[in-house]
């Protein structure tokens, strides 16, 4: 019998072997190890992870007496594993062997670890070395609290490692970083897996070895290590990165192992793990409707350096091209009755740092700090951002009543919020969610708007029927509507374009039926934002007593070198 690899499982102290026979391991060019990663290492990582051990094998060899303790499928090909306490899984190359040199080794081997703790693999490295077999790098330690990845290695590094189970915890973790920064990836991660042994929840030594995992071919290993850092700090936004990138770039046993994580984790609570799941399932509240927790947690952490990264960095400018894009319809058009600059009343959705706030300041008059000036000195009306609550009251400000202009921002965050507030372009910064804000600025207690601008705001959004109702009612009349949308393509991947389907539902509905998600309005897989249709637009405004002045495409900002396409819309109230 020949095969290409040897897969030897201790579960609850019993052993089993499967012998996974790949005919083609002899042709030129075959690279074995790169079937261990690919097919076999990913299957048993993502099974362990189910706290069920799954191997595919051709033959699966396995003493009489414990038979009990495993499951076979129909054909024979796949044995299964119950992982009740721990589990030690060894992989190794056998180029020519037979069912009884199998057998041997497995009564070798019960000899040998009946009389040592799994981890100390350097027994089981002399042991095969012995009787010249070659070693894959792998060895994969599981229990309920995850996964330990070990390697079989040169005897004299297992000896410099075993010596790290004599030092303190807090010097362990310095020389694993040395066996990093001397490239030596494996030794580093069993260095980690010495120290998580005493420390199971050492931040540092999780997040580390999910990263040498990562970068040694072995993702879905990575990801348990990931999970454990967030369970314990959800607001981790690198370690969620890190996942999501995971997520965002696999497929296989990787992004369903990643899909299993984001479970776990939605259960514990975490925001962004709820978004993050909902936009790889398509399924859910999440995947129509955007989170203001989650906005809000991503403008909090950005807030200090927001501006200058996603200008400076991404060489973002929709505030300006929306101001253009108006004034060259004021230009162009009939439209009478607008306000003459220094006295429009604006609402800004989403304001951010303020950038909307300083770009329309010609329309609304207000200061803005100039660049010789310190942004601190500008005063506004509001000493402070308006947390809206249920129970807020208008602010006199944007009372019925009030003449003049007027510059009103909404953001989730209040610390960003604080920023626009201190640029000087704002009368008053509400901090809630836009709807909210949208329901309590409606007339007539409060002053009509003559404009309401949304830029690069309803990416966190999703479906913008109840904001299209909404708006509608906060502008004066003829008032305008003026917003980004990230430009989600009115085109199949086929290449045909997307007719919606024809509806039957009454025309006052708030919300198109079947468009969100779908051909409407979608999260993108690679961000989690969400996207919008141009066809999704134009209906949206039909049904809420919009006229469509203007649509103008553009790169609303450039992502590591890509560009992400944007679509600006001028949208008129008119009387339906």
């Amino acid at each position: 019998l020949r095969f290409s690899s040897l897969i030897i499982i201790m579960a609850n102290d019993g052993i089993a072997v499967s012998v996974v026979y790949a005919p083609w391991c002899n042709i030129d060019g075959f690279d074995n190890i790169s079937y261990f990663k690919s097919t076999v290492m990913e299957t048993i990582a993502s099974n362990i992870l189910s706290r069920t051990l799954q191997i595919p094998g051709d033959v699966n060899i396995l003493p009489q007496s414990l038979q009990k303790n495993f499951s076979f499928s129909h054909n024979g090909k796949v044995i299964t594993v119950p992982i009740e306490s721990s589990t030690c899984v060894c992989l190794f190359p056998a180029n020519y062997c037979d069912v009884n040199d199998c057998n041997r080794l497995v009564t070798m081997l019960r000899e040998i670890f009946s009389s040592v703790r799994y981890e100390e693999t350097d027994c089981i490295h002399q042991f095969l070395d012995s009787h010249r077999i070659q070693i894959v790098p792998c060895v994969v330690l599981s229990s309920v609290a995850g996964i330990n990845f070990t390697d079989t290695y040169p005897l004299q590094t297992i000896n410099k490692l075993t010596e790290m189970k004599t030092i303190p915890v807090s010097e362990q973790f310095t020389k694993s970083l040395e066996f990093y920064n001397n490239f030596d990836m494996i030794g580093a991660l069993r260095g980690f897996s010495y120290l998580l042994l005493d420390e199971p929840n050492h931040s540092g030594a999780l997040f580390n070895s999910a990263c040498i995992l990562h970068m040694i071919g072995y993702p879905t290993l990575a990801i348990p290590y990931l999970q454990r850092v967030l369970i314990q700090d959800p607001n981790d936004s690198i370690t969620h990165s890190f996942l999501w990138a995971l997520a965002s770039n696999s497929d296989g046993f990787c992004l369903s192992t990643c899909m299993q994580c984001y479970r776990t984790l939605a259960e514990n609570g975490d925001v962004a793990a709820i978004v993050k799941l909902a936009t790889l399932t398509g399924d859910g509240e999440h995947a129509s409707h955007g989170d203001p927790n989650y906005a809000r947690k991503i403008y909090d952490d950005m807030a200090d350096s927001f501006e200058h990264k996603l200008v400076d960095k991404l060489g973002y400018d929709a505030p300006s091209r929306l101001l253009q894009m108006l004034q060259d319809a004021m230009a162009s058009s009939d439209m009478v009755g607008l306000p003459v600059n220094g006295s429009w009343r604006v609402l800004d959705l989403g304001c951010g740092s303020g950038l909307v706030g300083r770009t329309f300041a010609s329309l609304t008059g207000l200061s803005t700090p100039r660049e010789s000036e310190d942004i601190q000195s500008i005063q506004s009306t509001s000493d402070d951002v308006i947390e809206v609550t249920e129970t807020t009251k208008l602010p006199i400000c944007l009372e019925s009543d009030r003449k003049g202009p007027l510059m009103v921002g909404v953001d989730v965050s209040a610390k960003i919020g604080r920023i626009a507030l201190k640029s000087g372009g704002y009368n008053a910064v509400l901090c809630c969610d836009l709807l909210d804000a949208l329901r309590l600025l409606q007339p007539p207690a409060a002053v009509s708007q003559h404009l309401v601008v949304a830029a690069d705001t309803f990416i966190y959004v999703g479906a913008l029927g109840k904001v299209f109702q909404h708006v509608r009612t906060v502008l004066a009349a003829m008032g305008l509507f003026l917003f980004t949308t990230e430009h989600l393509l009115d085109e199949s991947p086929e290449g045909d374009a997307i007719k919606p389907p024809i509806s039957t539902e009454k025309e006052d509905a708030v919300e198109i039926a079947g468009a969100v998600p779908g051909w409407g309005c979608q999260r993108r897989r690679e961000s989690a934002r969400f996207a919008h249709s141009s066809v999704y637009i134009q209906q949206l405004a039909a049904r809420h007593g919009f006229q469509v002045l203007q649509e103008r495409g553009f790169v609303l900002r450039t992502e590591e070198t890509l560009p992400i396409e944007g679509m600006a819309y001028l949208l008129m109230r008119i009387d339906i």
